[in-house]
């Protein structure tokens, strides 16, 4: 693991969500839509988005924890690496 890393031929980073412009334009739409919501006179908007925002805020949980296993897989093999290369040295 830490030879494709050093090698380029895996990149963490990759893994990570970046602040794009698509990424800041939907923030901004979900706030346009938020304070479209809850300003409305109709009763059952506010409910609506109450569980759009919920499925929302469900996604990005599952989202979270796909990185999260994600980084302590990689995590796990780079320490496999080290501890074979350790043991590698011991035995010369």
């Amino acid at each position: 693991m830490l030879k494709e890393i050093y090698s380029g031929k895996v990149i963490l980073g990759d893994r990570q969500k970046s602040k794009s412009e698509r990424h800041m334009e939907i923030i901004r739409k979900i706030e346009d839509y938020e304070r479209y919501f809850l300003s409305s006179d109709k009763i059952g908007d506010h409910i609506k988005f109450k569980v759009v925002m919920s499925l929302y805020t469900e996604l990005m949980a599952i989202e979270e924890a796909s990185a999260f296993s994600y980084g302590f897989a990689m995590g796990a093999l780079m320490m496999q690496d080290v501890m074979e290369d350790a043991a590698a040295m011991n035995a010369e």
